[in-house]
Parts: structure tokens; sequence; C-alpha cells
């Protein structure tokens, strides 16, 4: 019963169902989740010059950083906090499980917040993934309503190899170890 509020606030802001994936394609996580993209890169798989402006904006916007939730309940508070606060819904999107599982810890101070693409960052460096603007459309129906028949702006992270983006040098007999958002 404690949930009922949540799915009908999620149902009221145009979240309902997962659509269904065609043969040959993963399914996706039931994360209530989706994003691709390398960290920082422009979205240039984008269609028109419309689109790429409106994805760019979008990404400037600023939202609230609080992430001390894993990837898939921080995804669920971002649709609603962007359906509230945002231009545009944010759906966030991954297919991998361990990904949807993973602890984010926000870096940014209280008082700050980020853009969405420092957020989107900022979670690909925790989860050791790629962001990127999904316009597919394929995880997520949509039974918005007459106000807001736009569906969610889909983002899918997917596992990648990231570069640090610094070196240290070890004493001899020392070993490191990525943990995604700090070494040890």
């Amino acid at each position: 019963m404690k949930c009922l509020p949540i799915l009908l606030a999620l149902i009221a802001a145009g979240c309902s169902r997962t659509a269904n994936v065609p043969p040959g394609e993963k399914e996706p996580t039931k994360t209530g989740a989706a994003v691709l993209s390398e960290a920082g890169s422009e979205p240039d798989h984008i269609a028109t010059e419309e689109q790429k402006a409106r994805i760019a904006k979008l990404l400037n916007e600023r939202l609230d950083g609080d992430m001390g939730y894993p990837f898939a309940q921080f995804a669920n508070k971002l649709l609603a906090n962007s359906r509230l606060h945002l231009s545009d819904g944010i759906w966030l999107m991954t297919l991998d499980r361990d990904v949807a599982r993973a602890a984010l810890q926000s870096p940014f101070p209280a008082t700050y917040q980020p853009t969405l693409r420092e957020l989107f960052d900022a979670i690909a460096t925790q989860t050791s993934t790629a962001w990127q603007y999904n316009p597919s459309g394929k995880y997520v129906e949509s039974d918005a309503t007459e106000t807001d028949k736009r569906a969610p702006t889909i983002f899918e992270f997917t596992p990648a190899q990231r570069a640090r983006p610094f070196e240290v040098t070890l004493p001899a007999g020392w070993k490191s170890k990525d943990n995604g958002a700090f070494q040890s």
C-alpha cells in the first residue's frame, strides 16, 4: 500500500510500462532507468539540428544532485523530479544489472545543483559506463495525459572502459585498483 501513491504519481507523470522488445534484442533491465554516451560527448547521432539543440539545452539544465541511492532507484527519482522541474522528463536506462544495482554518491556540495551533463558524467564515473541520448524510444511507452504527450527523453548507460583523467606513479610493490569514483 505504501507504493501506491508513488505508482500513481509515476503514471500521472507519463511513465507507464516497458515496450515490447523486438526479437533478437536484449530485454531491458526492469530498473526504471534508461541512457548511452561517452562522458562529455555531443549528441551527434540525432537526426535534426532542432533535436541536437533541444538535447544540448536539456543537458545544460540544472537539477538537485542528490545521488544517495542505487542507480535504478535514482533513475526513478530523476524521472519524477525532471517532470516537475525541467523542460523534459528524463528516463535513465541500463541493460546491465551491475550498473542498475550500483550505489551512487553525490560528488557535489549540497548547495550546488549540477547540470544534467555533470550529473550523468558523475554517474558514468561511478558505474564505469558511457552515456548517450537514445532517440529510439524502444524502452518506454507513455500513456501521457493530453497536457503532456511528449515521452520521456531517454539516456542510456552502457559499460565502457573509461580513460583515467590522471596518472599516479606508485611506489614499488603497490598496486592500484579502479573503483570508478576513486582509486585504491
